[in-house]
């Protein structure tokens, strides 16, 4: 597989580990792994994924990495997660993936 890293904006520990396991796991597997590679829609909004990977056997994969500790999940209700001692009082992480694949599946329909 190949790896291609993204120097763009804050480097978040989480990802950066999340992008060492699947390296040393995948390297012999066919396919392409991004790091925050930016997908540009027609109506100006900009998605970028922590990490967007096209395995040849597995698909597509959105990985979103909020680097949070297990302590700064008060609770999850459905697909929010309310926080604790963290930036913002609520992340969507499953959202945010979900809005990201379609854009990506949004992509490859209209280049097909």
């Amino acid at each position: 597989m190949e790896f291609v890293w993204s120097d763009s904006g804050k480097i978040n520990y989480a990802e950066q580990e999340i992008w060492k396991t699947l390296k040393n796991a995948l390297s012999q597997d066919e396919g392409i792994c991004y790091h925050r590679y930016p997908i540009f829609s027609a109506d100006r909004s900009r998605r970028e994924p922590d990490i967007l990977m096209l395995h040849r056997n597995w698909g597509l994969y959105v990985i979103e990495s909020k680097g949070c500790r297990i302590d700064n999940i008060e609770r999850i209700n459905g697909q929010v997660w309310v926080m604790k001692d963290w930036h913002s009082s609520q992340e969507t992480p499953y959202t945010q993936a979900e809005d990201q694949m379609y854009s990506v599946l949004g992509k490859f329909k209209n280049e097909s």
